[in-house]
Parts: C-alpha cells; sequence; structure tokens
C-alpha cells in the first residue's frame, strides 16, 4: 500500500484471549462485529465479509478456493451486489482466482500499482444496492 492507502480491519472472533484481556492495542480504524470474547464462528465471518466490502473503494483476493470457503462466497456475493471494485490476483494456478475473473474480478498481478481510481474509471458498476445493518443475513 502507498501513502494514499487506508486499512481497516474488522475483527470477527478472538479479541480476548481470557479474563477480559486484550491482546492488541485499540486501533483507530477498527470494527468489531462479535462480542469481544466470541470463538470464530463461520456465520459470523460471513457477516464480516460484507462490512469489508461495503467500506471498501477496492478488494483485493490474493487466492481463493473454487466455489469453497469464505473468500469465494464473499467475492462473488460482491460480484454480484457491486459493493465495492473486485480485484484478483491474476495466477493460472489458482482456479477460484481464475474463476473469479471470468466471472467480472478486475485482475492484477504483481506489476499493478495500486491506483485502485484507474481500475474503477475502466470499469464502472451500476448495479450497487444499499445494503442494510438491520437485515437478517440471506440465506
Amino acid at each position: 500500500m502507498n501513502d494514499r492507502a487506508m486499512a481497516i480491519a474488522v475483527l470477527c472472533s478472538h479479541l480476548c484471549v481470557s479474563d477480559g484481556v486484550f491482546p492488541l492495542e485499540p486501533r483507530e480504524y477498527s470494527t468489531l462485529v462479535a462480542k469481544p470474547d466470541a470463538g470464530f464462528n463461520t456465520g459470523i465471518a460471513m457477516m464480516r465479509n460484507k462490512y469489508i466490502y461495503a467500506q471498501s473503494d477496492a478488494t483485493v483476493v490474493i487466492k481463493a478456493d473454487y466455489n469453497k470457503g469464505g473468500t469465494w462466497n464473499g467475492a462473488v456475493e460482491n460480484l454480484k451486489k457491486g459493493w465495492s471494485l473486485p480485484l484478483c490476483r491474476n495466477h493460472l494456478a489458482y482456479p477460484g482466482n481464475k474463476a473469479l475473473i471470468e466471472q467480472g474480478a478486475v485482475p492484477i498481478d504483481e506489476d499493478w500499482d495500486g491506483d485502485v481510481e484507474a481500475l474503477g474509471k475502466e470499469r464502472k458498476n451500476e448495479t450497487a444496492e444499499q445494503i442494510s445493518v438491520f437485515d437478517p443475513p440471506a440465506q
């Protein structure tokens, strides 16, 4: 990332180690989507994906398993909903990445300079929808 970028941590589990002790220093840009002492839960992790995509100008998939896992499901949902510009490492050895690119993710490689705005101007998605934190998750 360059000096124009900002990262936001969206935590879904294990904020407390034990007895309410926080192993991480509080960060200026963080969001918690579960109780601090919650263990890992797939459903909460999947819900967290919506926050990540909705708060992002773009998201980058480094490696996705084909048709399984949270990375795959989050990227496919983002492609359908148009929350953020979907970028995907163009690596032919990763079948999931290849499929995401075929479905519309923008391929990037090691030569990409990190300029999201330039990629976004090339490809505007007009199908974005407003999401609500009050609606129940889709099944």
